[in-house]
């Protein structure tokens, strides 16, 4: 994902009683800009892909994976992220489990 404009990082957090379901995989990009130019498709085909490959599915892919910006974070959280991961509704664990 690294040759994706603007693209930064990713992580992800887990209950792992009950993992993969509640695997939650944040793709952050540097601007906001940028993160609306996302194939967001394409990135869920990928990481089902990478992450098959080490024995993990992803059950629900448009759940599963949600994307960010550092430019958000830094407008809502001051870029504060354990912050940020921990407080949005959207990214709570529970919230995104597959159904």
């Amino acid at each position: 994902m690294e040759d994706m404009h603007g693209f930064q990082c990713l992580t992800h957090q887990a209950n792992y009683t009950n993992f993969p379901a509640t695997l939650l995989i944040t793709c952050v990009f540097d601007t906001q800009e940028n993160l609306e130019q996302v194939d967001a498709g394409a990135i869920h085909k990928l990481l089902q892909s990478k992450m098959l490959k080490i024995g993990v599915k992803l059950k629900a892919p448009k759940k599963q994976v949600v994307f960010d910006s550092e430019e958000a974070c830094t407008r809502e959280h001051s870029g504060d992220w354990v912050q940020r991961l921990a407080s949005r509704e959207l990214r709570s664990v529970a919230r995104n489990r597959p159904d």
